[in-house]
């Protein structure tokens, strides 16, 4: 899937910060779809979400640029995220296995 322009940026700077990202694509029906991000740099976790108005068209491509954009602005104003409050599907592998070991 191509990256739009911002989202390469936004991955670029990422990397630079030694962050990863995952994604959760979510449609459930007319007008209820979206896409959440779900960034980890330092330990610490950042969500974005992205959400169609009822006259949207969803598109993934959109959706993870929005998502991932809203996710790096948390990070620039140290909105951080509970890890609980994160669904599981946005989490990553090692989150998952922690959090079951507790």
């Amino acid at each position: 899937m191509s990256k739009t322009k911002t989202e390469r940026a936004n991955l670029k700077e990422l990397e630079k910060l030694g962050g990863r990202v995952k994604y959760l694509h979510i449609r459930r029906g007319m007008g209820q779809a979206g896409t959440q991000a779900l960034i980890k740099v330092d330990s610490k976790f950042y969500c974005g979400e992205a959400r169609c108005g009822d006259k949207d068209y969803f598109s993934k491509k959109i959706g993870r640029a929005i998502a991932l954009g809203r996710a790096m602005k948390n990070y620039k104003n140290n909105g951080t995220a509970n890890i609980e409050d994160i669904p599981d599907a946005l989490k990553f592998r090692e989150e998952k296995e922690k959090l079951a070991e507790a």
